[in-house]
């Protein structure tokens, strides 16, 4: 069974994926978003089949990925896994006070509170790293239009499709990452400027502070 109906249509689909790829530069688009992001230049995906809904990741740049994946799936969850370790660092040791803060917003609180006892984010730590990855991981993948892909959206304008994105996936649990959006879509994140140094200015400026995200994030989420 394996080798006359799963490897024939993994082939195929392999075949087509090279070809598609060529026209994307997933390490290229985080460290230009990122500017002091270090990785490898190489990321390895091993295409199989029977592993649906999800990808998985294993240690460093490499994915196991489903074969009748849209090749753009497959690069946005590259992008996600790779900001991972980056995202991380943020939360865990270059703004670890500023995070700590942010523990005592009313509404970040009861959005963690209301985490499926399932999921892995049900402490702040965890959920800090988790938003800050998914705005950055949303902000690239849209430079190629691919959340507006995801969503079946055109015309109506990136951030049009990011707040529907946004609102439906994971149950509308990404409440920090769509504020964070919502600062780098007005055009606040300097092209020079890292994503680290961009997040310490939006914790000086007191954009992200405990009181001010609920108003950010229900102004966004329902611009007409």
């Amino acid at each position: 069974y394996w080798r006359a109906q799963l490897l024939p249509a993994i082939n195929k689909e392999t075949s087509h994926f090279r070809q598609e790829l060529q026209a994307f530069d997933v390490i290229g688009d985080l460290e230009r978003f990122l500017v002091d992001g270090n990785f490898s230049d190489t990321v390895h995906v091993r295409l199989v089949r029977l592993i649906q809904p999800h990808a998985m990741r294993l240690p460093g740049q490499r994915y196991v990925s489903e074969a009748s994946y849209p090749v753009h799936l497959t690069v946005k969850s590259a992008y996600h896994e790779i900001v991972h370790p980056y995202g991380d660092r943020l939360v865990d040791s270059v703004l670890t006070a500023q995070f700590k803060l942010l523990e005592k917003d009313s509404f970040l609180q009861l959005t963690v509170a209301r985490m499926d006892q399932n999921t892995a984010y049900k402490s702040f730590r965890a959920f800090f790293h988790e938003e800050v990855t998914t705005a950055a991981e949303i902000w690239v993948a849209e430079r190629r239009r691919m959340i507006s892909q995801i969503m079946h959206s055109s015309g109506s304008g990136p951030s049009a499709a990011v707040r529907r994105y946004l609102a439906e996936h994971d149950e509308g649990r990404h409440v920090l990452a769509a504020v964070i959006y919502s600062y780098l879509a007005e055009g606040l994140k300097k092209e020079d400027e890292s994503y680290a140094e961009f997040l310490r200015m939006l914790f000086a400026s007191r954009r992200l502070s405990p009181g001010k995200i609920e108003e950010r994030y229900n102004k966004f989420m329902n611009v007409p």
